[in-house]
């Protein structure tokens, strides 16, 4: 928590907890409930996103939000760092997980090259779509050869 205090006194920005169930008590953090929809946007309309959640890395890079990514210091999720790393090295965003040798002074912590990430996240969509048109194509097919 003194990281994420720190990076929202260097960049001047207010630090909205979302609540997840695990709680901390901050007097500078407010506490933020919020629906699925207002998730999305919260990431959606961030100026930088600090997060130790698989979908909060996934927003931050699909919105092109500059953010850093935490390890998870609660015991019972701590083991689902992996599919973090795994996706932040797909994206080439590994320098995006935070660790003690990170920078200090956060005065370009903002800087953060999306280029590589958006071809990705493209090429990914384009296949996605190919795929699920194909499966939709082969069981349409599938059902008039029983008619």
């Amino acid at each position: 928590l003194e990281i994420i205090d720190s990076i929202s006194k260097a960049l001047n920005l207010e630090v909205i907890w979302i609540n997840t169930g695990v709680s901390y008590e901050h007097k500078d953090f407010v506490p933020f409930e919020a629906s699925p929809l207002e998730f999305v946007s919260l990431f959606m309309n961030a100026s930088f996103v600090c997060t130790d959640s698989f979908h909060g890395t996934a927003f931050s890079v699909m919105f092109e939000v500059p953010f850093y990514v935490f390890r998870r210091q609660y015991e019972i999720f701590s083991r689902q760092h992996t599919r973090i790393e795994s996706f932040l090295s797909l994206m080439h965003l590994e320098s995006r997980l935070w660790n003690r040798d990170n920078e200090t002074d956060f005065s370009d912590c903002k800087i953060v090259d999306f280029d590589f990430s958006k071809n990705v996240l493209q090429k990914m969509r384009r296949e996605s779509a190919e795929y699920l048109k194909n499966a939709l194509e082969s069981v349409e097919k599938n059902s008039r050869s029983f008619d």
